[in-house]
């Protein structure tokens, strides 16, 4: 069916949009962590139409922001439903950067935090089609204004036309998504498979999560895991449902693979950069040099253990882990290099080799426990897949 604007007012007015859920996956935990909610227009006469088929139009004839507008009502009215079933998720919404040239948006957030319908981890932002965005300092402002809200802002579809590393540096994008094509590439193209695993680790160096979008099997889930995404979604979680489907859907609580070798893989890399940032610090702060550059000699890192993208990973869901030797002895040489970071800076690098070499010490020791602790998973989690490949034979 082609249609018109008319017709877009007409769905408007008579609410003939409606919502489907696609659960997400937490790959740490193996269960439901939340779900994107998709919409949908329900013509009384022609059924379901697609977005494909009236978002283009609906955003060029200024109607985008009346249908966001009924989109995020409808999220929070089934964020309260699902908060009373003891759902924990959050739901994620879709938005355009034309929705921000108004503070419609903000304001039903706004209204929505103020009357306790909802909290500020209900309802999760994705951000769209991000070419449109350009230097609209007005746009900008508002996006900022819903994460000063607490609100998380996602980066969606990254790895398509659309995608702006640039603006990662202008927004403070909470999580990117990756898009569904390039997941779906990566089981035969090398190319894919890096590009997949350099998205993962760019953000994780800039403190975002990582979800995947488009898993239509286990091979890709499975591999993601290890990579160290934080989220999956796709057709071999659920197809997108209805509501009252979704609902049944996180009742029947159901179990998906989890791993931490990721997050360990990732919290090596942290540390190495963690090291290197203060090392480069080093030198650009040494003024008997000609090395001036403040990004280089105030890095963006924290010196509190626990703020750490490790220590976050090591005092949070790694906790499951407390149990091993090899965990535990991270703990302590973790701190010791974060301590010594500390002094490098506060003598400014001023007769540090003695420092840098015991920072160096502490560095390879932390190393070496994780090591140690991804070696251990790895090959229980390589018994666990053959034995499961048997059973299933």
């Amino acid at each position: 069916m082609k249609v018109n604007t008319q017709d877009i007012e007409r769905a408007l007015a008579n609410q003939e949009f409606e919502l489907q859920y696609q659960p997400k996956v937490n790959f740490l935990k193996g269960c439901v962590s939340g779900a994107e909610c998709l919409i949908r227009w329900n013509h009384p006469d022609e059924g379901f139409i697609s977005p494909d088929d009236f978002i283009p139009l609906a955003e060029k004839a200024g109607l985008i922001t009346e249908i966001t507008a009924q989109i995020i009502s409808m999220a929070i009215k089934a964020i309260k439903d699902l908060r009373g079933e003891g759902f924990e998720g959050s739901l994620a919404v879709n938005t355009s950067p034309l929705d921000y040239k108004t503070n419609l948006i903000i304001d039903i957030l706004q209204e929505a935090l103020d009357q306790k319908e909802i909290s500020c981890h209900d309802i999760q932002i994705e951000l769209t089609e991000t070419a449109t965005l350009g230097n609209q300092n007005d746009i900008l402002s508002r996006l900022h204004h819903v994460t000063d809200l607490g609100f998380k802002l996602v980066m969606d579809d990254f790895g398509t036309g659309y995608s702006s590393i640039d603006l990662l540096g202008q927004l403070p994008f909470s999580a990117l998504k990756v898009d569904q094509g390039v997941i779906g590439r990566m089981a035969k193209s090398t190319k894919n498979l890096n590009i997949v695993n350099m998205v993962i680790n760019m953000a994780r160096t800039l403190r975002m999560d990582v979800v995947a979008e488009g898993i239509e099997d286990r091979n890709a889930y499975q591999f993601l895991a290890y990579a160290g995404c934080l989220e999956a979604q796709g057709y071999w979680i659920s197809k997108p449902l209805h509501f009252d489907e979704f609902k049944t859907f996180v009742k029947s609580k159901p179990r998906y693979p989890s791993s931490q070798l990721g997050m360990i893989y990732h919290a090596h890399m942290n540390n190495v950069y963690f090291r290197k940032s203060v090392l480069d610090a080093a030198l650009y702060a040494n003024e008997s040099t000609d090395l001036h550059m403040p990004s280089v000699a105030n890095p963006d890192i924290f010196f509190e253990p626990k703020e750490t993208r490790l220590g976050q990973w090591y005092f949070g869901i790694g906790q499951q882990l407390s149990d091993r030797p090899n965990f535990q002895a991270i703990e302590e040489p973790h701190r010791i290099m974060h301590e010594i970071g500390v002094n490098l800076f506060n003598a400014k690098f001023e007769d540090s080799h003695e420092m840098i070499l015991a920072f160096n010490e502490a560095f390879e020791r932390t190393n070496e426990y994780l090591h140690l602790l991804e070696a251990e998973l790895m090959a229980e989690e390589s018994v666990s897949l053959v034995q499961e490949a048997k059973g299933s034979g």
